[in-house]
């Protein structure tokens, strides 16, 4: 017998380090309109041997008045959002019944302890998905004809496009779902990833190209096949979906495969003429597996929306190396403030890490420097300097950055004396970056026996000494040095 209380979910006890929850969705009874469904507890080494489905979606906002419908699970009755309860209404109108992991319902969202250990777990949950389903919503009056023509299109490989179907395609490219941090991992972890809006299903791989961009464009990438970080006139006009979609692709040259040379002695010299012109490599797309940086995240996803801030940081974790992420651990009780210390600290030890000592052109590289990356993760977590200004200062006197910048500074302008770099390196903007940040210490650091000025420092007072014992030696006819030995 259904519960009447009203949100009395009852989530069975995991071991939420190594357990997940995942929902069976079934077909509900003809009486009953609600969709229903049943908890079931799988271990994590269980999962790529489990069919199940990750969903992707945007929870939408908690303000908004009347967006709640009630569901059934395990007999009892739960409240969900009204995006949520139009995915489950999806699932039984196309009747996709079956094993489906929902982070809203199969974690407890309430559990402090829990949920920590969750997010910790999303990277295996999503890329061992049989596969993952991205939600972006249904479908108003006014976009349906436009998304309906672009799924006909696709479905009939119409090679010409109308208005309509591009419009259409414009429209998904540009929905809110594509704005959210989670989605971020979501989609790059997926092994396979269907697009589902109302009623009509598209491939992920529609999306990757959802910008009008010529061939030229197109072709250029870094030598090293990953995506350039400056920002092109052709990125700019990425779609936020297709900024997703592409992330982790890369591209690379390989020859084409020439058939018509093994009939070269039967071709014409024409023919022969119409092959040497076409081109001899082709692009080849492929999805690496590379884990990303902390730096580069929050250079390229810091914008993105999130109902919890603290996401900016913890909803990333499924895309980072594995060093990093073991160095950050969620938690949810202590607030903003922490999550950005976390992203600040451990993003400018994999930076500039302190076992490293060879810190000249690290600290020279202006896409990498500890005052950029201060500023995008300042932007990602929306706070004001007043507030992260005193956590910048904490973290770079825990790291040693001011003392290892002044040691980048002196080598640079040491080289540039001597001749041995660019003569221009004083005039350098990133040196002025870190002059900027040195003199605004809230308080003065002790001298370190280590730093390459003190030892500089040192070495000049040996000389100088030894120069003076020298000239102290020896009768010294001149009054000018005898006035300077005196001083």
């Amino acid at each position: 017998m259904l519960s009447t209380c009203e949100n009395s979910l009852q989530h069975p006890a995991i071991d939420a380090k190594c357990q997940v929850r995942l929902l069976r969705l079934y077909p509900a009874p003809s009486r009953a309109r609600m969709p229903q469904g049943a908890f079931q507890v799988v271990d994590i080494d269980q999962l790529p041997c489990t069919p199940y489905r990750a969903l992707s979606y945007a929870w939408g906002s908690s303000l908004v008045q009347n967006d709640s419908q009630i569901i059934e699970i395990d007999g009892h009755a739960h409240q969900v959002r009204e995006n949520l309860y139009s995915f489950l209404c999806s699932v039984g109108q196309r009747e996709e019944y079956g094993l489906f992991f929902i982070d809203a319902l199969c974690i407890n969202q309430l559990d402090n302890d829990e949920k920590p250990q969750q997010v910790m777990l999303m990277d295996k949950i999503y890329k061992h998905a049989k596969q993952v389903v991205g939600w972006l919503g249904a479908l108003d009056c006014q976009q349906y004809a436009n998304v309906k023509t672009l799924h006909e299109s696709i479905r009939q490989d119409r090679r010409r496009w109308d208005q309509a179907t591009w419009d259409g395609l414009t429209f998904l490219s540009h929905a809110s779902y594509w704005g959210r941090i989670w989605v971020v991992q979501e989609v790059v972890l997926a092994a396979s990833m269907e697009v589902w809006c109302g009623p009509f299903t598209f491939p992920v791989e529609l999306f990757e190209n959802s910008s009008p961009m010529d061939e030229t464009s197109k072709l250029r990438f870094a030598p090293n096949g990953s995506p350039n970080l400056s920002v092109s006139a052709s990125e700019r006009s990425q779609t936020p979906a297709q900024i997703i979609v592409t992330h982790r692709l890369r591209h690379v040259l390989r020859p084409r495969r020439r058939p018509e040379w093994d009939q070269l002695h039967t071709m014409t010299q024409e023919e022969i003429q119409n092959a040497l012109l076409k081109p001899k490599n082709a692009v080849h797309t492929y999805k690496s597996r590379l884990p990303d940086t902390l730096w580069q995240l929050m250079w390229k996803f810091g914008r993105q929306n999130c109902s919890d801030p603290m996401d900016k940081l913890y909803g990333l974790l499924g895309i980072l190396h594995e060093d990093t992420r073991a160095q950050i651990k969620p938690d949810y009780g202590r607030g903003v403030i922490y999550a950005f210390y976390q992203a600040l600290s451990v993003g400018l030890q994999r930076l500039f890490p302190i076992e490293d000592r060879t810190i000249g052109e690290q600290f020279l590289d202006g896409k990498r420097s500890y005052i950029s990356y201060y500023c995008d993760v300042r932007n990602a977590f929306s706070l004001d300097d007043e507030i992260t200004k005193p956590i910048l200062r904490q973290v770079c006197k825990e790291l040693q950055l001011y003392r290892r910048g002044r040691d980048a500074l002196f080598e640079a302008q040491l080289s540039s004396i001597y001749g041995w770099g660019d003569l221009d390196i004083r005039h350098h903007r990133h040196h002025r970056e870190f002059e900027k940040a040195i003199l605004d210490i809230a308080e003065e650091e002790p001298v370190l026996e280590d730093s390459r000025l003190f030892r500089f420092h040192s070495w000049q007072t040996r000389k100088f000494t030894n120069l003076a014992g020298r000239l102290t030696s020896k009768r010294v006819k001149s009054p000018g040095w005898q006035a300077l030995l005196d001083d």
